[in-house]
């Protein structure tokens, strides 16, 4: 075979080239580089070259598409906004090949119908015409389009001579960057599909396969073709399904959604304020919007990644459908995966269960055929129907093993051509898991059978709470502090800890706790947990279990804070909801869990029970004076022990002041504590409702450490006409 190599290589930004001229890389300098024949070859087919370019449009539901297509130049994925392209009436564009008059092919880049606004080709030096999409090659991820207008392109010429020298004539153009190269043609590796029993063969991305003269011998715009069928047979004698056809398959399957897949909304209570790093990094949401698969006994279920602490502060689900709010019941998490089922008080009409796949999982090649990708909003669940390229040698090894083709790009729901799911995003359930939200987390999709038993086996560790369970914290009752290189030296533990990268040192132990109890004392260094009901050691390191050093809280600068930072200020205490303790709450409160921890230059285990925590700051009963606008909690264990209070002083912790209340003017801080009303001692905050009852001026004693003052408050009504009442929690940290 005589040897031309032919290449020219712009980046993905680059300047346009056209097709004419010629430019040449180090491989010029090799022996046998014909540039001529090269580009004799270039400019033979270079006049049925074409762009595509898409132009889009918000679809009914006011979205756009995410676009995602493969860069030949970079051999990666690229990825682009839909709605910013839009925004600065840029089109979306592919390459393409006229195969005939007006007719052109080119890769299906997965846009839906209903976001293509136009489509136009030009012929990449400036004649351009309108076009639209006349239908679609399956299995060849290839689209044919029909021009309305004459831009000069030329036909290729296709040939069944396959004798001689053969080429790759590769071709990309994006946003105007334009590429070529030509490299010799050979039949690349067979590779069988051993699930589907059928031999492919790998082939350049993206290729026009042509001989010396330049006449194409096949096209193969996918890196696979099927060795079965004739995959050398011009576009002409490919198997063809009209756009009509295919939208009449895209309309049964927004049935098969609308009809059984709805947006479910759950409401969760406010948790208290915390110091903790987690708590810290981001707000808790108090509501989180999924979609429910609706099954054949009327249950809905949900992809849903919450940790069992949170799921306790599940207050209210609500299914929407057709503008209306339909009450749920918590059926239950499903113990293996992250997971959710809830029962509707009632169906909408119309309402029908979603069909599963039948036959198993070994030939979703053929099978898979759409990817429906999920957009939840109180409106309801919008959308986005792309079509699936299985690729078998992509496998994912799903839950117990089950082998799969990876075949969800966007972790959507994956259904075949019936409008049968094959497959849906449930991330399998890490025993542990203490990130409460995580929109990013990667989906492990997991071939499903919706009414399978797997899926009624629930964790009890995983149920809403009362309000008096709801905040309940498991705890192990150590303060600790991160340890470090120089703390891991000092402690001799520099052998065990990763060189001072894992583990926390234990800086105080409560007697009368898990801690105390298994003999861990101040100086140990707390390793790993591993839960016992199964999942992986979790190892103790990293900034979720970081505490802020408030050994310098500014107290002596405390009447220069304004009110404005009042819910911004961190409680100067050890906080009882720290990271250890979230971990081991995630575990279910009465599991059991190992501890590993070292102590005296060698590990020990301890098998542990999840205890719930004495009342502390996190969760204790509060009380709001709203005419006041404070909010006290009696003094917990850690907060007189910080406050170096004798047992039986008196007093209560404000917990919050309200912004602009009568208790801000008065110069009241949160905590802050008030000891006396009316020259008599308040304890806890039943003492301190009675005390404040009926009164239209108040004389309150308050103390911030060591340091009293009298502040007299006015009221525009007697207190107990706008006091508050009691809850088991009071959710904010601040009087509102």
């Amino acid at each position: 075979m005589k040897k031309i190599f032919f290449s020219l290589f712009t980046a993905c930004a680059a300047a346009v080239f056209p097709f004419v001229g010629a430019g040449v890389d180090d491989a010029a300098n090799d022996d046998g580089f014909d540039t001529a024949a090269a580009a004799a070859l270039t400019g033979e087919l270079a006049p049925s070259m074409v762009t595509v370019n898409y132009y889009l449009k918000a679809d009914e539901m006011g979205s756009y598409p995410a676009v995602s297509y493969w860069c030949p130049i970079c051999s990666s994925i690229h990825h682009r906004d839909g709605a910013d392209t839009a925004s600065q009436a840029k089109p979306v564009s592919t390459f393409g090949v006229i195969v005939g008059e007006n007719i052109a092919i080119a890769p299906d880049i997965g846009l839906p119908t209903e976001n293509i606004d136009r489509i136009e080709i030009d012929n990449l030096r400036g004649a351009v015409a309108p076009a639209v999409l006349a239908g679609y090659f399956p299995g060849r991820s290839m689209v044919r389009l029909t021009l309305n207008g004459d831009i000069g392109a030329i036909p290729v010429t296709f040939s069944a001579d396959d004798s001689g020298d053969l080429y790759s004539f590769i071709i990309s153009d994006i946003d105007g960057a334009a590429t070529v190269r030509i490299t010799p043609f050979s039949i690349g590796s067979i590779v069988r599909d051993a699930a589907g029993e059928r031999d492919y063969i790998e082939m350049p991305e993206s290729t026009l396969i042509v001989n010396a003269e330049g006449a194409v011998v096949a096209v193969a715009f996918s890196d696979l073709v099927p060795a079965a069928d004739d995959w050398m047979m011009p576009p002409a004698d490919w198997d063809f399904v009209p756009t009509a056809d295919r939208e009449t398959e895209k309309d049964g399957l927004k049935t098969v959604l609308r009809n059984g897949v709805f947006a479910v909304k759950f409401k969760l209570a406010e948790p208290p304020k915390s110091v903790s790093a987690a708590d810290r990094r981001s707000e808790p949401k108090l509501e989180i919007l999924t979609y429910g698969i609706l099954r054949e006994d009327g249950s809905l279920l949900t992809p849903l990644n919450l940790s069992a602490q949170d799921t306790g502060r599940i207050d209210r689900i609500t299914m929407m459908a057709n503008g209306e709010a339909i009450p749920c019941g918590f059926t239950g998490a499903v113990k293996y995966f992250d997971a959710f089922v809830v029962r509707p008080e009632s169906l909408p009409d119309g309402a029908e269960p979603v069909k599963e796949l039948s036959g198993g999982t070994a030939d979703f090649n053929s099978l898979a055929a759409w990817e429906a990708v999920p957009s939840v909003s109180d409106k309801g669940v919008n959308f986005q129907l792309l079509p699936v390229a299985a690729d078998f040698r992509s496998v994912v090894r799903g839950y117990g093993n089950v082998r799969y083709p990876n075949i969800s790009s966007y972790g959507g729901l994956v259904f075949d051509r019936n409008g049968s799911l094959a497959a849906a995003p449930f991330s399998v359930r890490a025993a542990g898991t203490r990130q409460r939200y995580d929109d990013n987390k990667s989906a492990y999709d997991v071939p499903i059978a919706l009414n399978a038993g797997i899926f009624a086996i629930f964790d009890p560790a995983f149920a809403p709470k009362s309000e008096a369970e709801r905040f309940m914290l498991g705890w192990l009752g150590a303060d600790y502090q991160m340890i470090d290189p120089d703390l891991a030296e000092a402690n001799d533990v520099l052998h065990l800890t990763n060189n001072g990268g894992l583990g926390l040192l234990v800086t105080d132990v409560s007697a009368d706790s898990p801690a105390g109890r298994a003999g861990i004392v101040s100086g140990d260094v707390l390793l790993r947990v591993t839960p016992v009901s199964g999942g992986a050691p979790v190892e103790l390191a990293g900034e979720e279990y970081s505490m802020p050093d408030m050994s310098n809280f500014p107290w002596s600068r405390y009447d220069e804070l304004t009110e404005m930072y009042f819910d911004m200020i961190p409680f100067p205490w050890p906080d009882m909801n720290s990271g250890v303790n979230r971990l081991i709450t995630s575990f279910g409160i009465g599991s059991e869990y190992d501890l590993a921890y070292a102590t005296g230059g060698e590990v020990k285990t301890a098998r542990l029970k999840v205890e719930p925590a004495p009342e502390c700051f996190y969760n204790a009963k509060r009380f709001n004076a709203q005419d006041l606008g404070v909010t006290v909690c009696g003094i917990t264990p850690e907060v007189r022990r910080y406050m170096m209070m004798e047992p039986d002083d008196p007093g209560v912790l404000i917990a919050g002041v309200k912004a602009g209340s009568k208790a801000s003017v008065a110069g009241l801080k949160p905590y802050e504590m008030i000891c006396g009303v009316d020259g008599v001692p308040v304890s806890g905050i039943d003492g301190f409702k009675k005390a404040v009852e009926g009164k239209s001026e108040l004389k309150l004693e308050v103390k911030r450490l060591a340091t009293s003052r009298i502040v007299s408050v006015k009221l525009d009504a007697p207190a107990n006409e706008s006091a508050g009442s009691d809850a088991a929690v009071n959710t904010s940290s601040s009087a509102r």
